[in-house]
């Protein structure tokens, strides 16, 4: 732990360096998602479309986020204003330039996308409304 009497730059007095870091932590999983067709209506944002709001520095002018594409969705072609590192977590995203070649990233693919560079992304999973209906949910329901 820092000495009551050091003046630390970042550790507050009694605190160790892991404390502190755990301490500022968010956790995914109690950061609610948000659709953008609510956050950003008249855009052309359609449901299915979420986004988690990780961090954001106004001082660097960057934030992180975490975007999910429920299956079948496709996002309208946009432009984010900054340099933007896609990293997918779970299941396969298609990813196509405005007017180029889709190329599929898979589960842990990583992507680097320039400053107002203009994308699309879709989610190539169809959703099977059978499965769904047929999951332990309805069944208890029945």
């Amino acid at each position: 732990p820092v000495p009551p009497e050091f003046n630390s730059p970042i550790n507050p007095p009694g605190m160790t360096g892991i404390d502190y870091v755990v301490s500022q932590g968010k956790f995914l999983a109690l950061i609610p998602w948000q659709g953008l067709d609510r956050a950003s209506p008249g855009v052309g944002w359609k449901q299915g479309i979420d986004v988690k709001l990780i961090e954001r520095d106004v001082a660097l002018g960057t934030s992180a986020r975490l975007i999910r594409l429920r299956p079948g969705r496709k996002t309208p072609t946009f432009r984010i204003a900054a340099n933007t590192h896609i990293a997918v977590l779970s299941g396969s995203v298609q990813i196509a330039p405005s007017n180029g070649p889709t190329t599929v990233l898979r589960e842990f693919d990583y992507a680097f996308v320039p400053r107002n560079f203009a994308i699309t992304l879709s989610n190539p999973k169809q959703f099977n409304l059978g499965a769904a209906a047929s999951g332990p949910a309805s069944s208890q329901a029945r």
